[in-house]
């Protein structure tokens, strides 16, 4: 009898586990980011894993007055894969993949530069997702 009940429990247990596996599989990411982004290169962040096929979202916290930056998205090949959206201000930008279905569960990371027009790095901080919702 003993047996049978432990057997159960353990039973009971792995279906809890396995479960909570499944329903925690399509959380979406998300990061901090503290960035001085050179004039010359790009400023990327370290790959998330996109879940679903909502647009990406980057939350500005901070941006160095009188300064403005250009965000998008990036495969892990280095691929531009949604629009950049340019800003000067906090705020929470999207940027839409072109094709989202296809990265969903795949690795995408943030870029962040300065604009063509703007020869001084800026200092900016906030979180960012791969996924809006």
């Amino acid at each position: 009898m003993k047996a049978r009940k432990f057997i159960s429990m353990l039973m009971i247990c792995g279906l809890i586990v396995g479960t909570a596996g499944i329903v925690n599989a399509n959380v979406r990411e998300v990061a901090p980011y503290n960035a001085t982004v050179p004039v010359v290169a790009d400023f990327e962040t370290s790959p998330l894993t996109k879940v679903n096929t909502s647009s990406a979202v980057n939350n500005v916290s901070t941006i160095e007055r009188d300064r403005a930056l250009v965000s998008w998205i990036e495969d892990e090949g280095g691929a531009n894969i949604t629009n950049k959206v340019t800003y000067s201000a906090t705020g929470r930008y999207i940027m839409n993949y072109s094709s989202a279905n296809y990265y969903v569960n795949k690795k995408v990371k943030l870029n962040l530069s300065t604009p063509l027009n703007q020869w001084t790095t800026t200092s900016t901080t906030g979180t960012w997702s791969p996924d809006e919702q």
